[in-house]
């Protein structure tokens, strides 16, 4: 009568995982995509962009495995491609990590999936970033999926209870 949801998985595939890096400098890009290369297993393809305004056709033609954004770009227009990217039933899936170059300021906090900062990065840094944020990435969506059926579940129930107290009642 009332299915439930019961499992959350998943699974890293040691053998390709695509990386879509994003930032305005192209040195400090380079960098990363260096610390990237040199891990072996698993295998990173990196895909760098230099530009917002068409990342998201990018980022829906190849699917990344995770981005990495720095965050030298405007608040507001950073803001809008994560929630965009997080809205979207296709990306929705894919995890945002952010670059920071200090750590004071947390103004994009709301739906960024991780942080990393610039001073303290090392490939295994990069590595567990990447791979911890999309083991939260995939744990936070099973969650809000999981609680917004246990809520239409309850509300469900709630309906059936009512039915059958108003049916007694006019007995």
């Amino acid at each position: 009568m009332y299915k439930a949801i019961t499992s959350c998985t998943y699974s890293v595939d040691n053998s390709k995982m695509d990386i879509l890096l994003v930032g305005n400098n192209p040195t400090e890009i380079r960098d990363i995509y260096y610390r990237l290369a040199g891990f072996k297993n698993p295998r990173f393809v990196t895909h760098i962009a230099f530009d917002l305004t068409r990342i998201f056709r990018r980022i829906r033609r190849f699917r990344p495995y995770s981005i990495i954004i720095d965050d030298r770009f405007s608040k507001s227009k950073l803001n809008r491609l994560i929630k965009r990217i997080h809205r979207n039933p296709k990306t929705r899936e894919i995890p945002v990590t952010l670059l920071k170059t200090d750590n004071a300021e947390l103004g994009i906090a709301a739906d960024v999936d991780n942080y990393i900062l610039k001073e303290n990065l090392t490939a295994e840094n990069l590595h567990s970033t990447i791979i911890r944020s999309r083991q939260l990435r995939k744990t936070s969506l099973y969650l809000y999926k999981t609680y917004k059926h246990s809520r239409n579940l309850f509300q469900k129930i709630l309906l059936d209870l009512r039915k059958m107290y108003w049916f007694t009642e006019k007995l």
